[in-house]
């Protein structure tokens, strides 16, 4: 499933191993939270992509959610034990083609000698975060 949220926290130390091709894989823990629900999962990346697709605590975007439940036996009781699997994949900063800045105007219309009345309040811009749930809408 993809869903629009924010990135809570993001474990410092990644899990890593060495793949079939001797390659070296990297696996953070990330909380992501979306739609009034939290996920804590795992995002395989390599380092140096999470600034490049701006993944950091704090960025609003989009993730894919696979679930899955796998079953293991347990070292220390020998019972067959259940768990569920979260893997996140597939970010997409949700402002990501938006302009860093407001493009430049032209030069400043003279001041009206009349005072303005009370300007009515402004609609959301597309794109602004909502400060009280973090996200834009």
């Amino acid at each position: 499933m993809r869903l629009l949220g924010i990135i809570k926290k993001i474990d410092g130390k990644p899990r890593t191993w060495t793949n079939a091709n001797g390659e070296t894989v990297y696996s953070f823990r990330m909380a992501f939270e979306a739609e009034g629900n939290q996920f804590l999962g795992e995002y395989t990346i390599a380092p140096q992509r999470l600034a490049q697709l701006g993944i950091r605590p704090g960025a609003v975007g989009y993730l894919d959610i696979k679930f899955s439940i796998r079953d293991y036996t347990s070292k220390t009781t020998g019972e067959a034990v259940s768990v569920q699997d979260i893997r996140f994949s597939k970010w997409s900063l949700a402002n990501a083609n938006q302009p860093a800045e407001a493009p430049a105007t032209e030069a400043a219309p003279a001041a009206d000698p009349q005072p303005a009345a009370d300007p009515a309040p402004e609609a959301p811009v597309e794109g602004e975060i909502n400060p009280e749930t973090g996200l834009p809408f």
